[in-house]
């Protein structure tokens, strides 16, 4: 009898695919039923999207987040020809990012409230060479592979902070409003 493999589970796990820059403006466009569909061709299960800008609900028992990143970023660009990053959290993970938010005080619109997710840990090293926090103290704060951001004004008036993310540190980065991570996680319980 053979052990099963330590990136596969027995039950498929639930999760959210974050696609980067689909469907903004007329560049990466990408219908939701192409979507469906390219998600159910990599044998993945109870596939939902979400909204039209890249939130994918979806069942597998791979547990390899990075390999399932890989996977949807590969797939979108040979089958659709779209080339967008990908970051996959599972449903527990969405909800401590929910839970977790530090500046949760300030917030008075959800939609101007951001969780910039980070491919990575932002580790020591990687802050001495940039900040996040610095850009705009008091309403930017660090999470677990995640950076919250208040953006009082609203969105498009607060400095491009996942730009400023990806150009100064070797990660990707998408981000989200809680708005739209609060209708994924109940999508995610469901």
């Amino acid at each position: 009898m053979t052990s099963p493999s330590p990136l596969r589970q027995d039950e498929p796990q639930r999760y959210v695919a974050l696609l980067r820059g689909i469907n903004v403006g007329s560049s990466k466009s990408v219908s939701m039923a192409d979507l469906s569909s390219l998600m159910t061709s990599l044998g993945f299960s109870g596939v939902k999207t979400v909204l039209r800008s890249g939130n994918v609900i979806f069942d597998t028992p791979e547990a390899n987040a990075a390999a399932l990143e890989d996977a949807i970023s590969r797939s979108l660009s040979n089958q659709l020809g779209v080339d967008a990053d990908c970051l996959v959290r599972t449903c527990g993970e969405l909800q401590s990012t929910l839970a977790t938010n530090t500046l949760g005080s300030l917030v008075t619109d959800e939609s101007k409230m951001l969780a910039i997710f980070t491919s990575l840990p932002i580790d020591e090293a990687m802050l001495d060479r940039f900040d996040p926090v610095a850009v705009d103290p008091g309403h930017v704060s660090l999470g677990d592979r995640v950076i919250y951001q208040w953006c009082p004004l609203g969105i498009l008036a607060s400095a491009p902070l996942t730009r400023l993310v990806e150009k100064n540190l070797p990660l990707r980065a998408t981000a989200r409003n809680f708005r739209t991570l609060g209708r994924l996680a109940a999508l995610l319980r469901s």
